[in-house]
């Protein structure tokens, strides 16, 4: 399976790559919103690991920017964040209606995450 992290922490993208590697899967990693974008623009991906808060571009300005111009590569994001508990954060994330993986991971929530958008 191809999939994309977009997360301007190297640390966070370097652990999900590594992990999803572990499975097999081809991994490409984002270090902030505006490459990812470029990514998405050029490619397609089966998985999107998209975190919401970046400095560049955050991942509620690409998920609306995929629900216009690639819907079906919105259906195949799950975000990731740090921040579950901000009304603004819980917000957005009850109208997307994606999955979501919380930091710190829980390493078997990642996998489960990619068979979840893999079978839609």
């Amino acid at each position: 399976m191809r999939i994309l992290v977009i997360d301007d922490n190297e640390a966070v993208t370097q652990l999900l790559a590594d992990v999803l590697a572990l499975d097999d899967h081809a991994v490409t990693t984002a270090d902030g919103g505006t490459r990812g974008l470029a990514l998405l623009q050029e490619e397609s991906y089966d998985v999107v690991f998209l975190d919401l808060w970046m400095p560049d571009l955050d991942g509620m300005q690409i998920y609306e920017w995929l629900k216009i111009y690639r819907p079906s590569q919105a259906e195949r994001v799950v975000f990731i964040t740090g921040d579950a508990v901000s009304h603004a954060t819980r917000s957005f994330l009850a109208a997307a209606g994606r999955p979501v993986v919380s930091k710190p991971f829980d390493i078997m929530r990642i996998s489960e995450m990619v068979g979840y958008v893999a079978a839609a």
